[in-house]
């Protein structure tokens, strides 16, 4: 039997027979509870004993199931640090989306305010005005017109509807 921590995932081996075997994988942030159990003067001695890991999906409880390993106390201590670790990252993960969320959209704002500011120039709405100062608005429209067009970028990049 093998029990394999990474990351973000547990995968247990069970070797039941010679061509025979199950393998079983659960997400690291699924962890609901750990519990070691050590038994007897010689497990204690040798440090290994039985790791209990159960997860949570989907509002159901599923026993992983037991585990005899060596340093069982570590291995939980590791499994449940990158359960922990797992679950601020997704916290993180969610806040910098809300913020590229909540930035890109003020910057397409102001940038849309920009652009209809500058188009009104451009096609005469505040009356005659020079044509150096009509080439500079144009000019600016056309770069205004660009940032909104990479605002738009980064939202559909980072799956959010404008």
């Amino acid at each position: 039997d093998l029990l394999i921590v990474t990351k973000k995932h547990i995968t247990a081996i069970n070797q039941m027979h010679l061509f025979n075997r199950e393998v079983r994988q659960w997400n690291i942030d699924a962890i609901q509870d750990i519990a070691v159990r050590t038994e007897g003067m010689f497990s204690s001695f040798m440090d290994y004993g039985t790791l209990w890991v159960e997860t949570v999906d989907v509002d159901e409880y599923e026993q992983v199931g037991a585990f005899t390993v060596a340093h069982p106390s570590v291995l939980a201590s590791v499994i449940l640090e990158r359960s922990r670790a797992s679950g601020e990252l997704e916290s993180i993960n969610e806040r910098q989306k809300e913020l590229l969320h909540s930035i890109s959209h003020e910057v397409k704002g102001h940038l849309a305010r920009s652009a209809a500011t500058f188009a009104s120039i451009v096609e005469g709405d505040f009356g005659i005005v020079s044509s150096n100062l009509k080439t500079a608005a144009g000019s600016a429209l056309a770069d205004t017109r660009t940032g909104v067009e990479t605002v738009m970028d980064i939202l559909d990049t980072s799956n959010f509807k404008a």
